[in-house]
């Protein structure tokens, strides 16, 4: 069946992600959308992990699908020749570069509207054109720095991040360092023979993480001592990690990195994109440049990293972040079903009245305490087995993909980070759990408690505000505070354990404070709550409230 704009041709020129997306739900509709890109590629088939087999980032994909993808340089007269030849067929134009980029290539609305009157030109932007913020960037970062966010952009004591470069090239460390702290533009060169810089996307964190290179002498010895000597230099925390170049990097575009902390996303997103640049600049002066080659020298690397433990180093793909924001997603909607659930019982109590009969034979706690894991058990078994079911669909997908010739993995999580992080959704539940049975004591209606439920979400909303500092520095003294406080530990603790092991003291200390935050409240929601359940018709004022927490 065709879809609602089947017939419209759309020329896609946005990046990143508002015009991308825009364009990808105009071709999920039925549209035919061409993407141009620029020569190297658009910069999001980078952002990973996770990658497919051909490199290509999760996050590209998910927001260009069914789309046709051209490569022009549209800095170049030929490139913007071929561009108005497909305007000419085409129904609408999306573009988001920055406020007068368009102008200064001489194809700005102005001269597409005399050129082309029946074009549609869209132009997604943060502040328009004009106006006191008019021209101004709009990507995330502005946003997070007027917000206040990037001050808490790792941690003062962290200091630069020193790596370690195995140069077996022989000729590339010196344009790497040069390339590894450069300013960036506003937008993405076009013009691949010009030095492109890291995007401003990241500029306001990249002040804030410094990167210090140095290069690592062989003396002779082989590539395995030299590693080895590194790997004890990672855990003696003397280095951060080390770059591994090889010798065919320009043919194969794999180095590797090795770190004790390989979920430092802007750290790899600074490594890949000098990395990039520095490659690409040394194939450009070993080969004669036609544009029938520059796609292929222009051919992006792809950054592995293996995290480097007490056992050595492994590969990782990114599955504990993908496990740490699955884990807090599945807790954030159990709490909002769940909580709301506990706080309806009892209330639903307060109503019937049926308190009354309860608190004559049983203590307050007990009944309580006994309301709490009744409603939990039934959600903690709900979500087991739709746990259980995705399991067996993820197992049968990938066995079905496997049998059409789609290699598939399934990502391998250590077992004992399954346990920890089961352990530590336990705990964000009940310790939420425990607030709404504690709201719930002291209102009358279902109305006035989802009042006052809003910000206990919010919470645990502040604890994924905290994946970033934590990630970048999980051994400082802001991530081990915060991972020790009982309403952030179930996502800090978790990114902690992912990034970088922390000692099995301070996970234990964590689930210990943790849990005796869950009786206690227990124990001050059942003072209330015998008071509380006995009362009708208004809502328990702050006062009163603590009266009954007092009184014996």
């Amino acid at each position: 069946m065709p879809g609602a704009l089947e017939g419209l041709k759309v020329v896609d020129l946005s990046r990143v992600l508002g015009g991308p997306y825009c364009a990808q739900m105009l071709a999920d509709h039925g549209a035919e959308v061409i993407k141009i890109e620029p020569p190297q590629g658009d910069e999001t088939r980078l952002w990973g992990p996770p990658f497919d087999q051909e490199g290509i980032s999760a996050y590209f994909a998910g927001i260009n699908r069914n789309k046709r993808t051209v490569a022009l340089d549209l800095s170049k007269k030929d490139g913007r020749e071929v561009l108005l030849k497909l305007l000419e067929t085409a129904d609408v134009l999306i573009e988001n570069f920055k406020t007068g980029t368009m102008e200064k290539w001489g194809i700005g609305y102005e001269t597409l509207s005399k050129k082309f009157p029946r074009l549609i030109h869209a132009r997604v932007s943060g502040f328009g054109a004009d106006g006191p913020l008019g021209g101004f960037p709009g990507y995330d970062a502005m946003v997070q720095a007027s917000a206040g966010l990037v001050s808490v952009n790792g941690a003062p004591e962290a200091g630069p991040v020193r790596i370690g470069v195995i140069d077996q090239t022989g000729k590339l460390y010196d344009h790497l360092a040069a390339a590894i702290n450069t300013d960036v533009p506003a937008e993405p060169t076009p013009d691949i023979t010009a030095t492109p810089k890291i995007d401003d996307r990241f500029q306001g964190m990249a002040n804030s993480r410094e990167i210090d290179l140095f290069q690592v002498k062989t003396d002779g010895r082989s590539i395995e001592e030299i590693r080895a000597d590194l790997d004890n230099q990672i855990r003696s925390k003397e280095i951060h990690g080390y770059l591994v170049l090889p010798p065919d990097v320009l043919i194969t575009s794999r180095p590797q990195f090795f770190g004790a902390n390989t979920v430092d996303f802007l750290t790899k997103r600074l490594l890949t994109q000098a990395l990039n640049r520095t490659i690409r600049d040394q194939r450009l002066q070993q080969a004669k440049i036609d544009t029938r080659t520059i796609e292929e020298l222009s051919k992006p690397i792809a950054l592995r990293s293996a995290r480097v433990g007490a056992s050595g180093a492994e590969r990782d793909s990114g599955e504990g972040f993908i496990l740490v924001f699955g884990a807090g997603f599945v807790m954030y909607i159990t709490i909002l079903l769940y909580g709301q659930m506990i706080l309806g019982a009892v209330i639903e109590e307060k109503e019937t009245k049926i308190a009354e009969v309860l608190f004559s034979s049983v203590r307050p706690f007990t009944l309580l305490l006994g309301k709490l894991v009744g409603v939990s058990l039934l959600a903690l078994t709900q979500l087991a087995i739709w746990g259980l079911g995705l399991l067996a669909l993820t197992a049968y997908g990938v066995n079905v993909l496997a049998s059409r010739g789609i290699p598939m993995q399934i990502p391998r999580v250590p077992l004992i980070h399954i346990v920890f992080f089961a352990l530590f959704f336990l705990l964000g539940y009940f310790v939420y759990a425990t607030i709404y049975a504690f709201l719930g004591s002291m209102v009358t209606t279902p109305q006035e408690g989802g009042q006052l439920a809003m910000p206990i979400i919010f919470l645990l909303v502040i604890g994924f505000y905290f994946f970033l500092p934590v990630s970048q520095s999980p051994d400082s003294s802001f991530a081990f505070w915060v991972s020790m406080t009982p309403f952030f530990a179930p996502i800090t603790m978790m990114v902690r354990i992912t990034t970088q092991t922390p000692p099995l003291w301070q996970i234990g200390l964590s689930l210990l404070i943790g849990f005796a935050t869950v009786l206690l409240l227990m124990w001050i929601a059942s003072r209330i709550y015998r008071i509380g359940m006995l009362m009708y018709g208004k809502r328990a004022s702050v006062g009163q409230v603590l009266r009954w927490v007092r009184q014996p």
